[in-house]
């Protein structure tokens, strides 16, 4: 596997994600926290994030996330990826479409695909949003499984809260998919059932 600098960024980023919900506990990743305390001022954008397609996907996993409007694509990469537990050692794109199957527009200068996608991380959400009529933000996790999150972003912008760390988990709905398809509790034989110790 061609491993880009992009890529190890974005896994060095993800290992440190931590979300925070309204007063209720935080969601960890290996112990790792990743979190911004902002100025009053900030800008903040509320985003539904949806698990629409992958291998394993049995029902939608929906949830919806209140992130600063200066975050990047590297960072939204990330609270996804913490979101659904997925190990972040695959690679991913950001494109715009008006559905799972329609016309491509790539975050390069042209608009089209093009391998080198460095400059694609960092673009802010500020830059983006809002989408024009009809469109809506698609990550791709892992080309292999085809994990396809769809990104649409709620209402106006909010100015962040005193005290709160972002991102916020605002709700969330479904059953968080499995990245490889099964719960790695469970045994060697794939029976569901853990083996006793």
């Amino acid at each position: 596997m061609i491993v880009t600098a992009s890529l190890w960024r974005r896994r060095r980023r993800y290992v440190g994600l931590v979300a925070h919900q309204f007063a209720c506990p935080s969601i960890e990743h290996d112990g790792h926290s990743f979190k911004w305390k902002i100025g009053i001022m900030s800008v903040i954008f509320t985003l539904s994030i949806a698990c629409i397609a992958g291998r394993h996907l049995t029902e939608e996993y929906r949830f919806v996330l209140d992130v600063p409007a200066d975050s990047t694509l590297d960072d939204l990469a990330s609270f996804i990826l913490g979101m659904v537990d997925f190990d972040g050692e695959h690679l991913s794109e950001f494109y715009v479409a008006n559905g799972l199957r329609g016309k491509k527009t790539w975050f390069t200068a042209d608009g089209e695909w093009d391998e080198d996608d460095s400059d694609m991380w960092d673009i802010r959400l500020s830059d983006i949003f809002p989408l024009g009529r009809n469109k809506k933000l698609y990550y791709v996790y892992d080309f292999g499984a085809s994990w396809c999150f769809e990104i649409t972003k709620k209402g106006k912008e909010t100015t962040a809260l005193a005290g709160l760390e972002y991102p916020c988990i605002v709700s969330q709905e479904g059953a968080k998919p499995a990245e490889f398809g099964y719960d790695l509790n469970c045994d060697d034989d794939g029976d569901g059932n853990a083996d006793a110790a």
